[in-house]
């Protein structure tokens, strides 16, 4: 009897001790279930928290696109529209023609130094004609609508000079009294009218040049203008050429065509490889003539590959320029601007292709500085 009774008081304990376990373990398992909870709170509120802080970014940035820096409205500086250049054209006459006509700019990025031949075709509303068909037609003031639509420059004034007046200002400021080899010939070229305002340009700012300038025989109503555009012209300018492009038919139809492309890639608005390049060569051993020459045809708009010694290196007395036959017409161009050569037609160059090998005929102090 007392061992029944004794079992019967022990059982309560042991439901007890039961009970205890199973609400520890329930109170365990609610505490586990509260912290994941917890957990998965903290993680929706922080994703929700790198949401809002990226929205906020991408809002930043989509203003900063549309405004600029700062808020501000104003093109960005190395965009087309803000690079468009402006300047003011000089008509060179000779014998009462159109010989060349010159841009000079006064605003914008790169400052340019640009002639074309007054053989230059352009577009009118009756179909195409040449700069000097189209001023004999509509007078000197529509130059301005020609430049303006061959080279995408605003012109802001017009003048007209002659040949002998501009080549005379060239002569008296000529640092050696001489004009350079492109000049010496009385008769001019866009190549000599390209020169020659370089060297009253690049005078322009001693007391001499500006004498020099006042001097010169303007006309028209842009004269004061151009004057001023000559005399502010950095030395060198940014871009210094010929108006790239190709002669193209037969004395006395011939005319010249500006290549559109070549002409942004001068102007740095495009990236395109030039279709023209060139080698220069030494071939009379004094130091420097390559570098100086190729420096001068870089003018011309043409792409200029690294110079070295000819084959025939010291001993080449006449310069030559030798040209892949498509490239003729161009190879002519670069003989007007140095003065001295004569044009070989190469039919094993690759195309596009022009080598000037100097010779001793072109020393140093004859190369034209035209380079851009």
């Amino acid at each position: 009897m007392v061992g029944e009774e004794g079992a019967a008081r022990d059982r309560p304990v042991v439901r007890s001790v039961r009970s205890t376990r199973e609400g520890y373990r329930r109170r365990r398992a609610e505490i586990r279930r509260a912290r994941r909870r917890l957990l998965i709170r903290r993680v929706l509120l922080g994703l929700l928290a790198l949401v809002a802080v990226g929205g906020v970014v991408f809002g930043v940035v989509s203003l900063g696109g549309r405004s600029g820096v700062g808020g501000s409205n104003a093109p960005d500086s190395t965009s087309p529209s803000a690079a468009r250049s402006a300047g003011v054209v000089l008509r060179v006459t000779q014998d009462a023609s159109t010989a060349a006509v010159l841009f000079v700019s006064v605003s914008g990025s790169p400052t340019t130094l640009m002639s074309f031949p007054g053989d230059t075709l352009a577009q009118v509303e009756a179909g195409f004609a040449t700069i000097e068909t189209i001023v004999a037609e509509q007078g000197p003031e529509a130059i301005a609508h020609v430049v303006q639509h061959l080279i995408d420059s605003e012109v802001t004034a017009v003048a007209d000079v002659s040949w002998a007046s501009l080549r005379e200002v060239a002569t008296i400021v000529s640092s050696k009294g001489a004009l350079p080899p492109a000049l010496r010939n009385k008769s001019t070229s866009a190549a000599s009218v390209l020169t020659a305002a370089d060297v009253v340009a690049a005078a322009a700012k001693t007391s001499k040049g500006q004498a020099a300038l006042d001097s010169l025989d303007l006309k028209g109503s842009g004269a004061k203008e151009v004057a001023e555009a000559l005399r502010e012209l950095p030395s060198p300018p940014g871009v210094e050429a010929v108006v790239p492009g190709k002669w193209v038919g037969q004395t006395p139809s011939e005319y010249y065509e500006p290549d559109p492309v070549r002409i942004a890639v001068l102007k740095g608005e495009s990236g395109g490889e030039d279709r023209v390049s060139v080698e220069v060569q030494n071939g009379s051993g004094e130091i420097g003539v390559a570098e100086a020459v190729s420096t001068a045809i870089v003018g011309l708009g043409f792409g200029v590959l690294e110079p070295k010694n000819a084959e025939q290196f010291p001993d080449v007395v006449t310069t030559q320029i030798l040209a892949a036959p498509d490239v003729l017409a161009e190879a002519e161009h670069v003989r007007t601007l140095l003065g001295v050569g004569m044009v070989v037609k190469r039919e094993e160059f690759p195309v596009g292709r022009i080598v000037v090998v100097v010779g001793r005929d072109l020393p140093v102090s004859s190369v034209p500085s035209t380079g851009g």
